[in-house]
């Protein structure tokens, strides 16, 4: 009897507990954990922080401040991404929300590149907008960031400034290559 009075003072608590604000500490009972990142083989905070300034700056050349977001990523490293399942998989978003649904912090692993190029470029903006602004799959054949693939290189060399324009404002865009 005293473990059930003790579990129903600790759910009171819990309770009259969680008036979160964006400034308030959380507690991990309002955290959605479902989505536990895999071990982490290393970590190029240089590298992937300058990805994470370009960002936040392209978000700010359309008006989003996103810098608050940003500052709630715990953690941008390379590790191992594909699972049984998804073989093909090559960066994750892993997001705790708040119990209203804001971003209480994030981590994103990466599968290191073989090249630094556009490429890349896409799959650390389309993880950063799944952490960050916390946005689902475009459909694939919508050619966006957000798409669940990678597109050739050609297309995001061709076609950069209206991926990114797209990404921040939802405006459609028009930009097509010969595959």
């Amino acid at each position: 009897i005293i473990h059930r009075i003790f579990w129903a003072l600790m759910i009171l608590g819990g309770i009259t507990a969680c008036g979160n604000t964006s400034t308030d500490w959380f507690r991990d009972t309002d955290l959605d954990t479902r989505n536990d990142p895999p071990p982490y083989t290393r970590y190029e905070p240089t590298l992937l922080e300058n990805y994470m300034q370009q960002f936040a700056q392209d978000a700010a050349d359309y008006g989003l401040d996103l810098v608050d977001n940003i500052s709630r990523l715990r953690v941008v490293k390379y590790g191992v991404v594909s699972t049984e399942e998804n073989p093909r998989y090559v960066g994750m978003c892993y997001t705790w929300t708040r119990h209203d649904g804001s971003l209480a912090y994030g981590d994103i692993v990466v599968q290191e590149p073989a090249r630094y190029d556009l490429q890349f470029k896409a799959l650390m903006y389309h993880e950063l907008a799944h952490c960050v602004m916390l946005l689902d799959h475009d459909r694939q054949e919508d050619r966006t960031i957000m798409s669940p693939v990678i597109h050739p290189l050609k297309y995001y060399e061709k076609c950069w400034d209206e991926l990114v324009e797209q990404l921040f404002t939802s405006r459609t865009i028009q930009c097509e290559i010969d595959d």
